[in-house]
């Protein structure tokens, strides 16, 4: 294979299975490693090449997870106070929480869930910076939790409760929240090392504010007069749950995403 040039600045990235190498070019590695990409454009696009304790190969890119490098602060426990839960699912449940006398959601994992995991997870979103992707300000070893930004108005499914038959917003304002979800998409779909979120759903947008369900039919400001609730236009949704979320090469997929992307980002 042609010899590739070395990239200025490697990106940081870690192995999430065993590859054994099988051509002289290739590296093999251990599940979990940490290795930096030094090559995107090795003429293939399912292998980069990586650096792997000072020495390099190629490596399968579904093979590669990226890494946020740094950590976010540890949290202990006892650092805690005012659990309240507000909502749960299969891998953990999350509760408001005061810490240094502010509040967050406290994301705490089943107890199957290895600690590396939910570290891993942490150094992603960490990596993350954009309007449209919820924070994370530290992590917990026990209980294994992660301290992360707070959204008030929990998430978009909670607007189509069978208690809510009522509501039934305009077009325009789906749109507007469409939007926000694709921006925050785009962003990671167009990292160096891009991220696949891998399970968008009504449950992992959350709603930055507590939304007016009641009084949409005029919009005047960006609180209701009536209710003090965010306007549902002016919300800020937040995407959130990054616990199976990888990196993504599939070049025909992210062509096919750039389009709808552009299609929304155009309409307002």
């Amino acid at each position: 294979m042609e010899k590739v040039r070395m990239r200025p600045s490697p990106i940081p990235a870690v192995t999430c299975y065993n590859f054994d190498a099988e051509n002289t070019d290739e590296i093999s590695f251990k599940r979990g490693s940490k290795v930096f990409v030094k090559n995107k454009n090795t003429g293939d696009k399912d292998y980069y090449l990586i650096e792997v304790d000072g020495k390099e190969g190629l490596a399968p890119v579904s093979f590669l997870q990226a890494d946020g490098g740094e950590a976010p602060p540890t949290v202990k426990k006892d650092e805690i106070s005012g659990t309240t839960k507000l909502g749960g699912g299969t891998f953990s449940d999350v509760f408001e929480v005061t810490w240094k006398k502010e509040k967050y959601a406290f994301k705490k994992y089943k107890e199957q869930l290895d600690f590396s995991k939910a570290l891993q997870e942490a150094k992603l979103i960490n990596s993350l910076d954009h309007k449209n992707i919820v924070k994370v300000y530290g992590i917990c070893e026990k209980p294994v939790a992660l301290l992360l930004e707070l959204c008030e108005g929990k998430h978009l499914a909670d607007l189509w409760k069978d208690d809510n038959d009522t509501f039934n917003p305009p077009l325009r304002i789906i749109l507007i929240w469409a939007r926000q979800i694709a921006e925050g998409l785009w962003y990671m779909h167009n990292r160096d090392l891009p991220i696949c979120h891998a399970d968008i759903k009504p449950q992992n947008c959350m709603l930055k504010e507590i939304p007016c369900t009641k009084h949409y039919s005029t919009e005047d400001s960006d609180k209701c007069s009536q209710c003090g609730n965010q306007r549902l236009s002016r919300l800020s949704i937040k995407l959130t749950d990054f616990g199976l979320s990888k990196v993504w090469e599939n070049r025909a997929s992210n062509t096919v995403a750039k389009k709808g992307y552009n299609y929304l980002l155009k309409t307002f």
